[in-house]
This record gives structure tokens, C-alpha cells and sequence, in this order.
């Protein structure tokens, strides 16, 4: 029973994908993601949370659709909102979660390496106190990690000294 349910919300999952894809939904979502980042009121943040978790959705396991995001040129612009809104939890972590499901394509590795994606996933790291939050940077520096241009930026962002830090913590 429990694969039938699987195999169902797995299908759903795909139709809403091509519903969203068919009604040019990702572009609108992320035209509005850009043309309010920089908003810090508290009903914007919701708003932008609730976009930022339909993009994560929307990539989520689907190269062409993490493609068409990357294509649009969407980095760039959740980075600076993760930079400005990082007191935000929830927005973070669909942020996160969001540049996870990007970072697995390698032709995402050229649009993180040109923003900040390397300080503000430090400073982000310093900030967190939980684990599992610590944890969520972590799946998000690995891919990024793989490209000499990010490793780079990372190391000059104080990644390595952070760790360290980090690490004679535990």
C-alpha cells in the first residue's frame, strides 16, 4: 500500500509541476521574488517565503526545471535575498533548501560563483547555533564546493577558519 501512495503523490507532484511549467508559473514566481527582495516588511517576508518554497518544489529532482530556473537567472537574485533577510528562518531555510536543489546542476556553478554565495554561507554558518541548520549549509557547500572558483571564494570568505572554530566546539 505505502508504494501505490508513493507512486500517487509522486504523480501529483509531476502534474502540479507541468501545470506550473504550462502556465509559465516559474518565470511569474520569480519575477516576483526580484522585484520584491528587497522589501523587509514582515507580510513580504511571507510572501517571499511561500515563493521561495514553490521554487524549491518546483526543482526539486527535476534537472530540466532547475535548468529553465538557472536559465532565468534566479541565483543572483536569492542570494541577495538570503543576504538581507537572513534573520528570516523560514526564508532561510527555503532559500537553502532552494540553492541545494540548483546546486546539483553544474551549469548553476557559474551564476553562485558570481555573487556573495560564499560569505553569506559563512556568515550564515557562524550565525547558527542548531545542528541541523549547520547541517543544511553543509548540503549546500558540498556541490557548491566542487568548482575551483567557489572553493576559492570560500576559503577567502573564511570558511576553513570557521570550521576550525567550529569543529574544537564540538
Amino acid at each position: 500500500m505505502k508504494e501505490k501512495q508513493k507512486a500517487f503523490v509522486m504523480d501529483i507532484k509531476d502534474e502540479g509541476r507541468s501545470a506550473v511549467d504550462l502556465a509559465g508559473g516559474a518565470q511569474i514566481v520569480a519575477e516576483h521574488i526580484k522585484s520584491l527582495y528587497q522589501n523587509t516588511e514582515p507580510e513580504n517576508e511571507k510572501l517571499l517565503t511561500v515563493f521561495c518554497g514553490m521554487l524549491m518544489n518546483y526543482s526539486n529532482d527535476n534537472d530540466s526545471l532547475q535548468a529553465q530556473l538557472i536559465n532565468m537567472g534566479v541565483i543572483p537574485t536569492l542570494v541577495k535575498l538570503l543576504g538581507i533577510h537572513s534573520h528570516n528562518v523560514a526564508l532561510t531555510e527555503m532559500c537553502l533548501i532552494a540553492f541545494g536543489n540548483l546546486a546539483e546542476l553544474e551549469s548553476s556553478k557559474e551564476q553562485f560563483a558570481s555573487t556573495n554565495i560564499a560569505e553569506e554561507l559563512v556568515r550564515l554558518f557562524q550565525k547558527q547555533t542548531e545542528h541541523e541548520k549547520k547541517e543544511m549549509i553543509f548540503e549546500v557547500l558540498a556541490p557548491l564546493a566542487e568548482n575551483d572558483v567557489i572553493k576559492l571564494q570560500l576559503v577567502e570568505a573564511g570558511l576553513v577558519e570557521c570550521l576550525l572554530r567550529w569543529w574544537l566546539r564540538l
